[in-house]
């Protein structure tokens, strides 16, 4: 099992056994109550690493996001700045091969549980890839991509999730199937 997976799954656990544990005690930090309608900005940072991918054997993607969560944490809209590096058959490297970078507007939709602590957040995005593509450098291309996130909140400005996203290129063969983690801060 590769080591970025381990990680990945001793985390979900260890933040499920806190859950679990921390729903028997009621928090005042926890997550607003169910009338807050106004929305807050949400800055959120996030590593990938491909599960499944045709075209590159070793790649890694990270995001910037800023967007806004409206309609009591209901919808999340806003911007993502990416850096794709990839390179053949060794460890990723944004200066080996070749990188592309990415602009992309977003929409989720959150599913919550009871204690409101994780919530399920299917995502569209849709934008643009510039940079390092099927092997060509400077090439332009529409970018798109669908994901699900499990997101856990344990205090009321701190967001923890685990992404899956499946990423794509127009009039391409580049697309890949990633698992990543993300860190949010509300403001």
């Amino acid at each position: 099992m590769k080591p970025f997976l381990k990680i990945t799954l001793t985390l979900l656990m260890y933040l499920t056994t806190i859950s679990l544990t921390a729903q028997e005690s009621v928090d005042t930090t926890a997550v607003k109550e169910g009338n807050d309608h106004s929305g807050h900005f949400v800055l959120t940072g996030a590593s990938y690493l491909p599960i499944y991918g045709n075209t590159y054997d070793k790649c890694g993607f990270e995001v910037l996001t800023l967007g806004y969560s409206f309609l009591n944490d209901s919808f999340n809209a806003g911007i993502s700045i990416g850096l794709l590096g990839y390179s053949n058959g060794s460890r990723y490297s944004y200066l080996e091969t070749g990188h592309a970078g990415t602009v992309m507007a977003y929409l989720s939709y959150g599913i919550r549980s009871q204690a409101e602590r994780f919530s399920l957040y299917p995502t569209l995005e849709a934008g643009v890839a510039y940079g390092t593509i099927d092997f060509r450098q400077k090439q332009t291309r529409f970018a798109g991509s669908i994901g699900l996130t499990l997101m856990y909140r344990p205090l009321e400005w701190l967001r923890l999730g685990l992404d899956t996203k499946f990423m794509g290129f127009s009039n391409s063969d580049s697309s890949w199937l990633m698992l990543g983690i993300k860190v949010g801060f509300e403001f």
